[in-house]
């Protein structure tokens, strides 16, 4: 996955990204780190995070 223009996508190939496993999708610290980097608010990292994971 990888932040682009304040919103977490799939990996495309070109740039930073980062790996999270199912189990740590929960973890409030994870959350908070992922909003701070992204520039965005916890939920919506959250929910853009499980909307990935549901959608394959």
């Amino acid at each position: 996955m990888q932040c682009i223009e304040k919103k977490i996508t799939r990996y495309q190939g070109v740039g930073r990204s980062f790996y999270i496993c199912n189990s740590c999708l929960d973890d409030k610290k994870l959350q908070k780190s992922l909003a701070r980097i992204c520039k965005i608010d916890p939920i919506s990292a959250l929910k853009m995070l499980k909307e990935i994971v549901d959608n394959g």
